[in-house]
């Protein structure tokens, strides 16, 4: 896998259904894992729901960790998705498959989320759709567990503004905002 690769991102629910699906550009790796990128006009698709992204964004995907944060260009905009600098799904290890018809990476979506606002506030979002899931898609003791855990840990890097999340995943999106020449 080279810079400028086209990646298919996919994430599932632990059932296997589809969650959320788009396209993106391979950046490259660092200490905290792979980066992908996606330039305004992207499209997100999952079952009867598709959003045309606009603004610029780059994606993590840890190597042993699970979660993917998503860190967002500021834009001048009433959008509600807009208000979210930072947004991160707590997930399944991502799994990369490099095939020679595509490259891809897959998780799988375990419900809670880290979000950071451009005002600096932090939360948890989704816990209620975690508790029901925990029954409903009868998520092992293991998976609750390491979800849970990974929750605290990126909610607490988070807010004490540790990397990759001070400086690192900026940045990342700087480059790819800088490349768009």
């Amino acid at each position: 896998m080279i810079p400028g690769d086209s990646v298919t991102v996919r994430y599932t629910k632990w059932d296997g259904t589809p969650h959320w699906r788009f396209p993106a550009e391979y950046l490259g790796e660092d200490r905290f894992g792979r980066w992908v990128g996606g330039r305004p006009g992207t499209v997100f698709d999952r079952p009867g729901l598709r959003l045309d992204v606009h603004r610029n964004f780059v994606v993590l995907f840890p190597q042993e960790r699970g979660f993917t944060p998503c860190f967002h260009q500021a834009l001048d905009t009433t959008d509600d998705v807009a208000r979210f600098a930072l947004y991160t799904d707590i997930t399944t290890v991502p799994r990369w498959i490099e095939t020679e018809r595509e490259i891809g990476v897959t998780m799988v979506d375990l419900d809670l989320d880290i979000i950071k606002l451009w005002d600096g506030t932090v939360f948890v979002d989704d816990e209620d759709e975690f508790a029901e899931h925990q029954v409903t898609l009868a998520y092992p003791a293991g998976v609750t567990a390491q979800a849970e855990a990974d929750c605290q840990h990126v909610f607490a890097a988070v807010r004490g503004n540790a990397e990759p999340y001070a400086t690192v995943g900026q940045s990342w999106l700087d480059a790819f905002i800088a490349s768009n020449g």
